[in-house]
């Protein structure tokens, strides 16, 4: 092979190698983007809002909100009670909970209840601390 052979080869193989690493880095902004994405919630007003960052920064660690953990109860009339991956009633539900289970809670600046052992979200109005209600 001759000299300018090897040049134009060296350079369309330069060029495909520069191309990969710049899509590997844009997908890799793009898996970034959609795990922020998912953090923001919609509020009353019809705005993104991003969520209590007090309460939880990632699913690995919970950052001390100084709020103290909460022990309810699942006060349903009938069914489950749906846990939410984000503190709104159109978010992936990730587990629901049975009427009169006892469940440890960090309360949050609206009507939602962190649950982090399984790291999702309960709406309030279908918990109780009052251990009597399954009597």
């Amino acid at each position: 092979m001759n000299n300018k052979g090897f040049a134009i080869t060296t350079i369309l193989y330069g060029t495909l190698i520069l191309f990969l690493m710049l899509l590997v880095s844009m997908l890799g902004l793009l898996s970034t983007y959609k795990d922020r994405l998912s953090m923001l919630i919609d509020s009353n007003n019809g705005a993104r809002d991003i969520i209590n960052k007090k309460f939880k920064d990632s699913a690995d660690e919970i950052v001390d909100s100084g709020e103290e953990i909460l022990q309810m109860y699942v006060k349903t009339n009938t069914g489950n009670l749906n846990c939410r991956k984000s503190p709104n009633t159109n978010a992936v539900v990730v587990t629901s909970f049975s009427k009169c289970s006892e469940l440890s809670v960090y309360p949050t600046t609206t009507n939602w209840f962190y649950n982090s052992e399984n790291d999702c979200y309960l709406y309030g109005d279908y918990l109780t601390s009052d251990k009597n209600i399954c009597s």
